[in-house]
Formats: structure tokens, sequence, C-alpha cells
């Protein structure tokens, strides 16, 4: 294992993107309008071809035109605000997508893939059925503050992005980009710099002069929404997700606050909100928006739940690619490692330990050398 203690650390773990908790908005082919933005534009994917956007943030504006150019046709932008503005907005209308503010997406029909989606007027109106392929949803972003907080630090809240970012450190650390709420590149560049040249003056080393960086076609994306959208269904007959992996909705956390549950921990641990595997990285932050309109209380006050170790990070490795020797990865050995390396075993990775998975004798497929020990532990004895 590798142990290393730095003099200064900067955290620039960026944002995660929110969902918007809607009526049936678990069907396959709703997704995240970021997710899209980047099937497209990363890899060449179009995820659909007749999509419909309901967003509360200028980024899903991004990926509408990014689908656009791409060849999909983008049905219907429903943006929860009364009026969007923005470069990226302006740019949508430019384009000539058809943007319906003050709208809320009521709901969603398919069986296997979603197939329309409905659309209404939130201060009233009938219903709106809009054929589709795809639905796109954005409610802003949730600075990744988990190591921050995990290294003591405290949080504030930020109400002009909804969101929680860090306050007082408790370590010599410091955030930058989007982690620390930065809401366009120019300025996640500006306070990657900032934080970079006060860690190395902090840590005794001197800050080489800073390069001037020139952004270009990167605006500011502002907005967003927390808690369960407006839909004028009954809340108790619909079911809008907030945490997709353990099937945790907004009428579950309505639930609760009516069994008498007032601490947001136990929410937590009544619902099973925010304790599957992403550790509430998207559930979190519209649970604490239901409970402060349910309670009539602000978020700050609620609080957040605990940040649990450990946090996942994206290794260096994946950044120069696996093919590199050994890498700055722990790696643990069973104590017959050696004599399973003498035996020609292949290994596989089980979390950090290298464990023996089979030992082929010439040119043995797995199917072979697995089918022959199984024989032989029957017969005989193995391990």
């Amino acid at each position: 294992l590798w142990q290393v203690r730095a003099r200064e650390v900067v955290i620039a773990t960026g944002a995660i993107e929110r969902p918007l908790a809607f009526p049936d908005n678990d069907r396959p082919g709703i997704m995240l309008a970021d997710a899209a933005r980047t099937y497209v534009t990363r890899y060449g994917v179009l995820p659909g071809r007749n999509a419909v956007v309901f967003t509360a943030h200028d980024s899903a504006y991004a990926a509408a035109l990014a689908l656009h150019r791409a060849g999909a046709r983008i049905a219907a932008i429903a943006d929860l605000r009364p009026a969007p503005s923005g470069e990226l907005v302006e740019a949508a209308r430019a384009a000539g997508l058809p943007i319906r503010t003050g709208c809320t997406l009521t709901g969603t029909e398919g069986r296997l893939r979603v197939t329309a989606a409905t659309i209404a007027r939130r201060d009233g109106g009938a219903d709106e059925r809009i054929p589709c392929d795809l639905v796109l949803m954005s409610g802003g972003f949730t600075p990744s503050v988990h190591l921050f907080s995990q290294s003591r630090g405290k949080l504030r809240f930020d109400p002009a992005l909804d969101a929680f970012i860090p306050g007082e450190p408790a370590e010599a650390c410091r955030a930058a980009g989007a982690a620390a709420g930065a809401t366009s590149l120019a300025d996640a560049l500006a306070s990657g710099r900032a934080a970079g040249e006060a860690a190395a003056t902090a840590a005794g080393f001197t800050a080489p002069p800073a390069v001037p960086i020139e952004v270009a076609n990167a605006p500011a994306a502002t907005g967003g929404f927390l808690g369960a959208t407006p839909h004028g269904r009954n809340p108790g007959a619909v079911r809008a997700f907030i945490d997709f992996q353990n099937d945790v909705t907004a009428k579950d956390i309505s639930l609760a606050l009516r069994e008498g549950f007032r601490s947001v921990e136990h929410v937590k641990r009544y619902t099973t909100n925010g304790m599957a595997t992403d550790q509430g990285k998207l559930s979190n932050m519209n649970a604490l928006g239901i409970m402060s309109a349910e309670l009539g209380r602000p978020i700050p006050e609620i609080g957040t739940t605990t940040f649990r170790m450990p946090y996942t990070p994206v290794p260096f490795g994946y950044f120069a690619g696996y093919a590199r020797g050994a890498l700055f990865e722990p790696e643990r050995h069973t104590p017959i490692h050696d004599w399973a390396e003498e035996q020609g075993a292949v290994f596989e990775d089980v979390g950090i330990w290298k464990r023996a998975r089979y030992f082929p004798r010439g040119n043995e497929t797995m199917h072979r050398a697995v089918a022959r020990e199984c024989r032989a532990v029957r017969a005989s004895v193995g391990i």
C-alpha cells in the first residue's frame, strides 16, 4: 500500500448533474442531459433520434444543441423556469429549437423504452403529449464535496447554486473548479490556477508565472431545481424516483416525514435514500429539497448526511492507460501468491487483492482448466 502525506492538497473533484424527480422518470431512454451530450460529443453515439428535454439549468441547452447538430430531432425543451436567459438559451432559440418556458413534465409512456412525454404549463392548462424516444433531464449540478467533507471541512450552502460547497477547511486543503462552485470553464480555470498557486506557496515552493488562458465558446450555465417537480397529479399515485438504485420515490420521503421523522439521518435510514452504491451522489440534494418544502425549513437547517469513505476516484492510471507497468495503485497479495505464480496461475483483481483465477496447463482454455481443477477436487484434493 502507498501512503502519501502531502503538505497541501487541491481538491478538484468536479460536480455531478442532478436528475429531476418527475412522474415515471425511470423508463429506459430517460437520462441525464450531460450524459447524452457526452455520448454524442465524446463517443459519437446518438442515444435517440426524437428527444424531449426537461430542464431547470442552462447546460441542458448545450446537450440539446449537440444532439441537434448530430441529426436528432428536438421535439421540445420544457424549462421549469419562467424566463430562462443566457448564451446557451439564445443559441437554442437561434437554432430553431422549440422552447416551452414555465413548463413541467407530468409523465411519460413506454414499456421497453420511453415512447412519449407529457408536458404542461406550471400555471395551469391542458397536458400536451409529445412522442419521443429519448428524454433528457437536468436539475443543475451538485459539487462533489465528499473528500473535503471527509477531511472534516465545513460545508456552506450556496442558494444561487442550490448546493453545498466547501467552506472552512480543517486540513491543509483547498477546493477548486466546479467542486468549489465555478459555473463556467473560465471560472474553473481561474479557480484552479489560484488554488494551485496558493497551495504551492503554502508548501514552500515558488509558483511559476501564470500563463493566461483565453476561453472561447464556453459560456456559464446557471439554474437549478431541488425536490419533486410540480405535476398536478395525485402525489400518492405517481412514482417520481429520487434514488434510482434503491427505488426511493418522492412519496417515500413524504411518508417518512408524516411518520414523524425529522432528522435527515433518520429519513435516510427509514427510506434507504442515499444508501445505494452511489452514496447519494444523485439523490441526496433532491431529498433535502423535499424535506425543506414539507417542513418549511431552509436546507442549511436540515443539514446533510455523512459522506462515508471511501470515495472512489478516477485512478491516475486511467489517463495513461494500463499497459504501463506497475501503477500508483494499492495491490495486495495472499500468503500463497508466490507459490501460485510459480504454478502458472492466471490472476484476477478482486478489489485490491490479486487472486489466482485458474491454473492452466499447456494451451488449456480457462473453461478446460477450471473443469480439470473441479474434477481434481472432487476426486482427490485441491485448493
